[in-house]
């Protein structure tokens, strides 16, 4: 449908699932980064007791690590070419070249 010269994009539900850890697991790496989370660990914590997070999944970190930091960036990237909201912060980048994921911090 298209509103207000707005198009409507067809998004898969998996697709929206991906974007949606991709958006938290940026912005907890970002917390991290500025050092206002003090590690991955507790924006997980904050994520389900807060913000109804599935505990089965663990956090959008733990999320992100088991679904591939490398994967979650690349997704990152890809979103970004259209609005640089979702430009992956930094510490994707230094994780995956060490290999490592957010649950090593």
């Amino acid at each position: 449908a298209e509103m207000a010269d707005i198009t409507q994009a067809q998004i898969s539900e998996a697709g929206i699932v991906r974007r949606w850890l991709g958006a938290l697991a940026n912005e907890g790496a970002r917390l991290v980064e500025e050092g206002i989370a003090p590690r991955p660990g507790a924006v997980d914590v904050v994520a389900t007791q807060a913000m109804r997070f599935p505990r089965w999944r663990g956090g959008p970190m733990v999320a992100a690590d088991l679904a591939g930091l490398l994967r979650v960036q690349n997704d990152l990237k890809r979103y970004a070419k259209a609005d640089p909201l979702w430009s992956p912060s930094a510490l994707f980048a230094e994780l995956i070249k060490n290999g490592q994921g957010f649950s090593d911090l």
